[in-house]
């Protein structure tokens, strides 16, 4: 063995790592569409099911199209300035679109779009369409969600005046249910459909929100495969009776599956004072209907600072939620993180983990859990950083500059095979602008796959330290001696270690 790590490493010494189209310098990253005026939040990213990612928005400020690109893992785009799927009548109107990767396909539409006026379409990785007709409501009815549901099935929920509708459309087009389901929505007409997340049984739960004072109420009706409620009333999941203040009107909710069949909720209380500490909390709604904390939740950090903007992810391995958010007052601001077990405990600390000092005025950013950590994209007027944070909390002192050029607006990141895509919002010279992507693997290196998975300490050589990175992970159980990807570490991937290594680097 000792002979054969010499032998490779010699040999491997004076062997590059093979690039793909990604690009590998942060002063240029790769511009995935045009944007007019580049200062509104409007491009969404999510990742496919080969390594690609998805992006969807909306081009102008004022009247242009909606534009849909598929970037693969190698870089490769499907169109040179992306594709027009829509046409966008707004002005000055602007939301992250609504969009749902559903095996190698997308749904994706401008949200709040009329049913009435601007048919759903879903697209094959090639750009073509694939319902014929396009779904479609001869009531006014706004599209505010799509997922993916089942076996291929898309889950299209719009908004009527006071009611939740929900459809369920097969691969091909056709609608699955007999009815559509619809439901009255407590509070009245002043209502946002927020989130759907599945269930293990084929359905899943709907969530929406509703102004209530200076703060919101939420509510969730869980929803059967087969087109059904499966409650008789809806939920409220947060109430603004006192002593609970509800929901901040001024910042977003999350929520995810809990891996139990339920669905874990993460909102900051509303207070809506500048000054006022304001809390994250953690709420986990069951599948009959009851919630597994009292109200108002679990706090997820007890730091008196105030809390918002906030990112949820989840680690399908151990069932435990990652959490980051915006940390800090008007005069200085931090991404803040947090690893909760469904149970409600801190696993970070009392207060959390410092990622990252952000910008006041225009910093952003935005995480992902993948190969094992936590992966936030931070955005700056100086560029884009990517900061990394291991199961334990133990951050990375060396974050990954993405990108050189700001400032950086409205980061967003998605898994991409064995790394994650960061992109963002470039205001250009009045009034063009841009949205770029940026990849990084998981060896921290931009461009495309390690095409080296031996090279565990990213030094773009095979040697004894790899070696012995892998025996320390291994030992460890980090993910990234996973090299069966099956969740356990045994003598399957000390096997595929020892084949990539004998491989080599191309």
């Amino acid at each position: 063995m000792r002979r054969t790590i010499t032998m490779l490493t010699t040999l491997l010494l004076a062997a590059g790592i093979a690039r793909a189209d990604w690009p590998t310098d942060p002063s240029g990253p790769l511009f995935v569409g045009p944007l007019t005026n580049a200062f509104n939040e409007r491009a969404g990213i999510l990742p496919g099911a080969d390594g690609s990612v998805w992006l969807a928005w909306q081009e102008a400020y004022c009247i242009g199209e909606f534009l849909l690109q598929r970037v693969s893992i190698d870089g490769d785009l499907l169109a040179p300035m992306g594709i027009a799927i829509q046409e966008d009548p707004s002005c000055g109107f602007h939301l992250v679109p609504a969009m749902a990767v559903i095996g190698d396909s997308i749904v994706a539409t401008r949200r709040l779009s009329s049913l009435q006026e601007t048919p759903v379409q879903r697209y094959s990785s090639a750009g073509s369409a694939l319902w014929f007709p396009p779904f479609s409501h001869p009531a006014p009815l706004a599209v505010e969600v799509v997922a993916g549901i089942g076996e291929g099935d898309a889950l299209i929920v719009s908004q009527g005046w006071d009611t939740v509708h929900v459809d369920r459309i097969d691969p091909s087009g056709d609608p699955v249910w007999d009815e559509q389901l619809v439901f009255n929505a407590p509070g009245g007409a002043n209502f946002d459909i927020v989130s759907f997340v599945p269930d293990a049984a084929g359905g899943g739960y709907v969530f929406w929100e509703a102004p209530a004072g200076y703060v919101r109420t939420m509510h969730a009706m869980r929803i059967t495969g087969d087109g059904q409620a499966a409650w008789e009333t809806p939920v409220a999941v947060v109430s603004t009776l006192l002593p609970h203040r509800g929901v901040s009107r001024h910042t977003h909710s999350e929520m995810v599956p809990d891996g139990q069949g339920g669905a874990v909720v993460v909102y900051t209380e509303g207070f809506e004072q500048g000054s006022t500490p304001a809390d994250l909390f953690m709420q986990r709604i069951l599948p009959d209907g009851s919630l597994a904390f009292p109200m108002p939740g679990v706090r997820v950090s007890l730091s008196d600072e105030r809390q918002f903007d906030v990112d949820l992810e989840s680690d399908p391995v151990s069932g435990d939620m990652l959490i980051t958010w915006r940390h800090g007052l008007f005069d200085a601001q931090w991404v803040y993180a947090q690893r909760m077990s469904i149970s409600g405990d801190r696993l970070w600390g009392e207060d959390g983990i410092e990622l990252s000092a952000l910008d006041v005025s225009t910093g952003s950013f935005d995480s992902v859990w993948n190969d094992g950590k936590l992966k936030t994209g931070v955005g700056s007027p100086e560029g884009v950083s990517l900061v990394q944070a291991d199961a334990t909390g133990l951050t990375d002192p060396n974050p990954v500059l993405v990108g050189s050029g700001g400032p950086a607006d409205f980061v967003k990141i998605a898994a991409s095979g064995d790394g994650v895509v960061v992109s963002w919002q470039v205001d250009g010279a009045s009034p063009e602008g841009m949205l770029v992507a940026q990849r990084v693997n998981r060896a921290g290196q931009l461009g495309g796959p390690a095409l080296c998975p031996a090279d565990l300490n990213g030094d773009r050589s095979l040697d004894f330290f790899d070696v012995s990175a892998f025996l320390s992970a291994f030992i460890g159980q980090d993910p990234i001696a996973d090299f069966t990807g099956d969740g356990e570490w045994n003598f399957f991937d000390i096997s595929a270690f020892l084949g990539e290594f004998s491989t080599g680097c191309p």
